[in-house]
Protein backbone atom coordinates (compact mmCIF):
# COMPACT_ATOMS: atom_id res chain seq x y z
CA UNK A 1 0.00 0.00 0.00
CA UNK A 2 2.99 2.43 0.97
CA UNK A 3 5.01 1.24 -2.40
CA UNK A 4 2.91 3.65 -4.92
CA UNK A 5 3.41 6.82 -2.98
CA UNK A 6 7.19 6.01 -1.84
CA UNK A 7 7.69 5.41 -5.68
CA UNK A 8 5.84 8.21 -7.12
CA UNK A 9 7.83 10.61 -4.09
CA UNK A 10 10.97 8.76 -5.33
CA UNK A 11 9.97 10.13 -8.85
CA UNK A 12 9.80 13.76 -7.55
CA UNK A 13 12.93 13.74 -5.53
CA UNK A 14 15.20 12.47 -8.84
CA UNK A 15 13.45 15.13 -10.55
CA UNK A 16 14.96 17.54 -8.04
CA UNK A 17 18.09 15.99 -8.10
CA UNK A 18 18.38 16.86 -11.92
CA UNK A 19 16.97 20.27 -11.63
CA UNK A 20 19.64 21.06 -8.88
CA UNK A 21 22.99 19.90 -11.33
CA UNK A 22 22.26 16.00 -11.04
CA UNK A 23 24.06 14.02 -13.87
CA UNK A 24 21.19 12.95 -16.24
CA UNK A 25 23.23 9.77 -17.00
CA UNK A 26 23.58 8.95 -13.42
CA UNK A 27 20.00 9.96 -12.50
CA UNK A 28 18.59 8.16 -15.77
CA UNK A 29 18.95 4.42 -14.73
CA UNK A 30 17.50 5.04 -11.23
CA UNK A 31 14.45 6.95 -12.36
CA UNK A 32 14.05 4.13 -15.32
CA UNK A 33 13.96 1.76 -12.44
CA UNK A 34 11.69 3.81 -10.51
CA UNK A 35 9.43 3.65 -13.47
CA UNK A 36 9.69 0.10 -14.30
CA UNK A 37 7.98 -0.49 -10.58
CA UNK A 38 5.48 1.98 -10.46
CA UNK A 39 4.12 0.73 -13.60
CA UNK A 40 4.42 -3.07 -12.32
CA UNK A 41 2.96 -1.59 -8.72
CA UNK A 42 -0.02 0.09 -11.17
CA UNK A 43 -0.72 -2.39 -13.43
CA UNK A 44 -1.12 -4.99 -10.45
CA UNK A 45 -3.17 -3.01 -8.86
CA UNK A 46 -5.57 -2.25 -11.84
CA UNK A 47 -5.96 -6.22 -12.07
CA UNK A 48 -6.84 -6.58 -8.47
CA UNK A 49 -9.32 -3.81 -9.06
CA UNK A 50 -10.61 -5.24 -12.12
CA UNK A 51 -10.78 -8.73 -10.96
CA UNK A 52 -12.99 -7.36 -7.61
CA UNK A 53 -15.53 -5.41 -10.56
CA UNK A 54 -15.37 -8.87 -12.39
CA UNK A 55 -15.98 -11.58 -9.89
CA UNK A 56 -15.28 -10.52 -5.91
CA UNK A 57 -15.58 -14.15 -4.37
CA UNK A 58 -12.23 -14.98 -6.83
CA UNK A 59 -9.82 -12.98 -4.78
CA UNK A 60 -7.92 -14.20 -1.81
CA UNK A 61 -8.12 -12.87 1.83
CA UNK A 62 -4.48 -11.41 0.96
CA UNK A 63 -5.57 -10.00 -2.54
CA UNK A 64 -8.64 -8.62 -0.84
CA UNK A 65 -6.14 -6.89 1.70
CA UNK A 66 -4.51 -5.56 -0.38
CA UNK A 67 -7.11 -4.41 -2.51
CA UNK A 68 -8.47 -2.59 0.20
CA UNK A 69 -5.42 -0.40 1.74
CA UNK A 70 -4.63 0.38 -2.58
CA UNK A 71 -8.63 1.68 -2.56
CA UNK A 72 -8.35 3.72 0.96
CA UNK A 73 -5.45 5.21 -0.17
CA UNK A 74 -6.46 6.30 -3.96
CA UNK A 75 -10.46 6.12 -2.94
CA UNK A 76 -11.58 5.43 0.51
CA UNK A 77 -15.15 5.33 -0.29
CA UNK A 78 -14.50 2.37 -2.75
CA UNK A 79 -12.17 0.58 -0.11
CA UNK A 80 -15.48 0.44 2.52
CA UNK A 81 -17.31 -2.88 0.45
CA UNK A 82 -14.13 -4.24 0.13
CA UNK A 83 -13.01 -3.94 3.86
CA UNK A 84 -16.39 -5.32 4.32
CA UNK A 85 -15.69 -8.62 1.98
CA UNK A 86 -12.41 -9.00 3.81
CA UNK A 87 -14.73 -8.63 7.27
CA UNK A 88 -16.74 -11.84 6.22
CA UNK A 89 -13.41 -13.84 5.87
CA UNK A 90 -11.77 -12.37 8.75
CA UNK A 91 -13.36 -10.45 11.46
CA UNK A 92 -11.43 -8.20 13.93
CA UNK A 93 -12.09 -5.22 15.29
CA UNK A 94 -9.45 -3.45 12.92
CA UNK A 95 -10.87 -4.79 9.42
CA UNK A 96 -14.29 -3.02 11.09
CA UNK A 97 -12.66 -0.09 12.16
CA UNK A 98 -11.12 -0.02 8.44
CA UNK A 99 -14.09 0.17 6.87
CA UNK A 100 -15.84 2.56 8.72
CA UNK A 101 -13.40 5.12 8.40
CA UNK A 102 -13.53 4.77 4.84
CA UNK A 103 -17.15 5.40 4.81
CA UNK A 104 -16.29 8.63 6.95
CA UNK A 105 -18.02 7.30 10.15
CA UNK A 106 -18.07 9.88 13.01
CA UNK A 107 -17.14 9.72 16.71
CA UNK A 108 -20.60 8.11 17.48
CA UNK A 109 -19.85 5.00 14.70
CA UNK A 110 -16.26 5.06 15.99
CA UNK A 111 -16.43 4.77 19.88
CA UNK A 112 -18.18 1.44 20.28
CA UNK A 113 -15.15 -0.15 18.08
CA UNK A 114 -12.78 0.84 20.71
CA UNK A 115 -14.40 -1.32 23.18
CA UNK A 116 -13.73 -4.41 21.14
CA UNK A 117 -10.56 -6.64 21.99
CA UNK A 118 -7.60 -5.28 19.91
CA UNK A 119 -4.84 -7.67 19.31
CA UNK A 120 -1.14 -5.78 19.57
CA UNK A 121 -1.22 -6.90 15.57
CA UNK A 122 -3.77 -4.35 15.08
CA UNK A 123 -2.49 -1.41 16.90
CA UNK A 124 -1.76 0.87 14.09
CA UNK A 125 -5.42 0.50 12.93
CA UNK A 126 -6.54 1.29 16.24
CA UNK A 127 -4.08 4.04 17.16
CA UNK A 128 -6.05 5.32 13.52
CA UNK A 129 -9.06 5.48 14.63
CA UNK A 130 -7.92 7.34 18.04
CA UNK A 131 -7.04 9.73 16.24
CA UNK A 132 -9.71 9.75 13.72
CA UNK A 133 -11.67 10.57 17.02
CA UNK A 134 -9.45 13.00 18.45
CA UNK A 135 -9.79 14.90 15.27
CA UNK A 136 -13.46 15.52 15.84
CA UNK A 137 -13.69 16.10 19.61
CA UNK A 138 -12.81 18.81 21.84
CA UNK A 139 -12.39 20.16 25.81
CA UNK A 140 -13.21 17.06 28.20
CA UNK A 141 -13.99 14.73 25.50
CA UNK A 142 -10.96 15.33 23.67
CA UNK A 143 -9.02 15.11 26.99
CA UNK A 144 -10.70 11.53 27.68
CA UNK A 145 -9.88 9.66 24.40
CA UNK A 146 -6.76 11.37 24.76
CA UNK A 147 -6.07 9.69 28.13
CA UNK A 148 -7.98 6.30 26.57
CA UNK A 149 -5.64 5.97 24.07
CA UNK A 150 -2.69 6.57 25.94
CA UNK A 151 -3.55 4.04 28.49
CA UNK A 152 -4.46 1.39 25.69
CA UNK A 153 -0.82 2.43 24.30
CA UNK A 154 0.48 1.29 27.30
CA UNK A 155 -1.45 -1.84 27.83
CA UNK A 156 -0.39 -3.42 24.25
CA UNK A 157 3.26 -2.01 24.66
CA UNK A 158 2.87 0.47 21.83
CA UNK A 159 3.41 4.12 22.80
CA UNK A 160 0.38 6.19 21.68
CA UNK A 161 0.77 7.69 19.36
CA UNK A 162 3.75 5.78 17.57
CA UNK A 163 3.16 5.85 14.15
CA UNK A 164 4.67 9.16 11.89
CA UNK A 165 1.66 10.02 9.97
CA UNK A 166 -0.86 10.22 13.32
CA UNK A 167 1.84 12.08 15.11
CA UNK A 168 1.55 14.68 11.97
CA UNK A 169 -1.86 14.48 12.25
CA UNK A 170 -2.47 15.03 16.16
CA UNK A 171 0.28 17.67 16.18
CA UNK A 172 -2.12 19.52 13.73
CA UNK A 173 -4.74 19.29 15.69
CA UNK A 174 -2.88 20.21 18.99
CA UNK A 175 -1.46 23.17 17.62
CA UNK A 176 -5.44 24.12 16.27
CA UNK A 177 -6.46 23.21 19.39
CA UNK A 178 -4.06 25.65 21.59
CA UNK A 179 -2.25 22.51 23.41
CA UNK A 180 1.18 23.34 22.35
CA UNK A 181 2.61 21.72 25.38
CA UNK A 182 1.13 18.23 24.12
CA UNK A 183 1.93 19.48 20.88
CA UNK A 184 5.84 19.70 21.26
CA UNK A 185 5.72 16.57 22.89
CA UNK A 186 5.02 15.21 19.39
CA UNK A 187 7.48 17.34 17.79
Amino acid sequence: DELVPAAREALVWLDRAMAHGAPLAEVAPLRDAVEAALDELSREEEALAAQWARAPETLTVDELERLAFVLRRDAPAKAAPVFDALFAVRPSPGVKALALLSRGAGVTELEPVLAEPWEKAERLVLEEVEVAILEQTTGADFEAHWQWATQKGEALDFPFPTAWPHQERLFARLWALGDYRRARALG
